[in-house]
């Protein structure tokens, strides 16, 4: 399940010229491709640059949380994203959350995938693991849609902020950070077509 959200990257339409000179083989016109491709780790950084976001969010609600911090499982090195301490949206638990970013048709996947990788794990310190999924093109799964729905009425009252500006505000924030992200990545790959066009022509 997910929810749409109102800043959602729109269907770019890529020349099969542009896909053929960046790739050995054609990829799909409308671009999932150059959303998903990890070369030099630019997945990594959009998903980091998100995750960030979200962690500041935290801080913002008054609520103490960590990034990537090793040792939350006795004999693993897994490290979710982002522990939560005395999360008081959460009865006072101590609470993991793992971000990704995907598509939409594959949300309950990546929801079950995480939750096989650190439910039990968490489980076994006495924390409840939340999986954060986003897709590229914006819409987000309803269990982040909830947690991001109780950080905001806790910073609502913490900061004595009427709550209803603070749905759409909270919302861009992340999703603008996500979209940035989105257009670095095409932006890097049209350099490297650029680079490549170059090396054409000289040749």
């Amino acid at each position: 399940m997910y929810r749409d959200h109102p800043i959602r990257w729109p269907l770019i339409y890529i020349p099969k010229y542009v896909t053929q000179t960046l790739y050995t083989n054609s990829v799909d016109e409308l671009g999932y491709h150059l959303l998903k491709c990890n070369k030099q780790h630019r997945l990594t950084r959009r998903h980091n640059a998100v995750a960030y976001q979200l962690h500041r969010l935290i801080s913002l609600a008054g609520i103490d949380s960590t990034l990537e911090k090793s040792g939350e499982f006795d004999g693993s090195k897994k490290r979710p994203d982002i522990s939560i301490y005395n999360s008081p949206i959460h009865d006072g638990n101590k609470v993991l959350l793992d971000v990704q970013i995907s598509h939409a048709r594959s949300i309950s996947t990546c929801e079950n995938a995480k939750l096989s990788k650190y439910a039990d794990l968490a489980a076994d310190t006495g924390a409840h693991f939340i999986p954060i999924i986003f897709t590229a093109l914006g819409a987000w799964s309803l269990s982040t849609e909830d947690l991001v729905k109780g950080l905001r009425q806790r910073a609502s009252e913490r900061l004595n902020i009427p709550y209803a500006p603070l749905i759409n505000s909270w919302t861009c924030r992340i999703s603008t950070v996500l979209q940035k992200q989105n257009a670095s990545l095409i932006l890097d790959h049209l350099d490297v077509l650029r680079s490549a066009r170059r090396r054409s022509n000289c040749s």
